[in-house]
């Protein structure tokens, strides 16, 4: 089955297209959106839940079942539904995915390099890595993927980064957007490396007022692997 993946910028909303989508929501998401204090937080707690509403469409009728939480934390739907998602959001950057097995999804924008988190959240075997994200002075690639594996399981905040090694990790794919300035990470479980690419679809969608989503603005991508090269 398909692994859909939908990327959005929340910059590129309409005020007509934000209203349409906000009026969409459960109360108790509008409510929580609300509590934002920056604009581009509260657009984006919308859009990422509004990304979550036209996925679900997408696959089944109906409404969006109830959401409950793990031991954790970690949204989802239940094991009965079938279907499970992963939303995150860095700025006005939105990353929504729906799939058939648990999955983690992170986006982030540029990480400037800084050596005390590096050695606080490496493993042993991402220690060599430390040079090529000094260089680049970016380390948002291996940010997005030890928060993608970490999200999938649903351990989050409580798991040992050091104890997470995602340059042995199977079950992870990262994009890079030199020109949108991004990274997104993606987990899946169970699906090694060439199979989670056989069937992820990444797709670039913007909503519109009258509730289409569109494609594009749809910036190029170039794949990492886990020496992130």
């Amino acid at each position: 089955m398909t692994i859909d993946l939908v990327i959005t910028d929340a910059v590129a909303l309409d005020v007509l297209a934000l209203r349409a989508l906000r009026a969409g929501l459960p109360a108790t998401r509008r409510a929580r959106s609300d509590r934002y204090e920056r604009s581009v937080d509260r657009r984006a707690s919308v859009l990422v839940f509004a990304q979550l509403q036209h996925l679900w469409r997408e696959r089944r009728e109906g409404m969006l079942p109830s959401i409950s939480t793990g031991e954790f934390g970690k949204p989802d739907f239940g094991s009965e539904v079938g279907l499970h998602f992963n939303c995150s959001h860095d700025g006005a950057l939105c990353a929504c995915v729906l799939a058939s097995v648990p999955v983690g999804v992170d986006i982030s924008g540029r990480v400037p390099f800084d050596g005390d988190l590096f050695r606080y959240m490496a493993a042993p075997g991402e220690l060599r890595l430390g040079e090529i994200l000094r260089r680049r002075d970016d380390m948002s690639p291996l940010w997005t993927r030890k928060e993608a594996s970490v999200k999938r399981t649903g351990l989050g905040l409580t798991a040992q980064l050091q104890e997470l090694d995602t340059t042995s990790s199977h079950d992870l794919l990262t994009f890079a957007s030199e020109a949108a300035g991004f990274t997104v990470s993606l987990s899946a479980a169970g699906l090694p490396e060439q199979q989670l690419r056989q069937q992820l679809r990444i797709r670039f969608l913007t909503p519109q007022a009258e509730g289409r989503w569109i494609a594009g603005p749809a910036p190029p991508l170039r794949r990492l692997g886990p020496m992130l090269n």
